[in-house]
């Protein structure tokens, strides 16, 4: 692949901010109610680890105490 190619790639499209919105409105649209509501199931399991995995790390001693 020549450099021009490369650069020129359809995949740098998302390599941007707007690309990267674009791609995820697309990704939106393509999916059924249960599905997004799926995603957002998973997403709040997965927010709400943040804070439980912070505490353990402190508690294990691999992050400093809160100050």
């Amino acid at each position: 692949m020549t450099q021009e190619e490369f650069d020129n790639h359809p995949a740098w499209k998302d390599a941007n901010y707007e690309g990267a919105e674009r791609t995820m409105l697309q990704n939106g649209m393509r999916m059924t109610l249960i599905e997004k509501l799926r995603w957002l199931e998973e997403a709040e399991t997965f927010s709400l680890q943040f804070p439980i995995n912070r505490r353990r790390a402190i508690a294990e001693g691999r992050l400093p105490p809160e100050g």
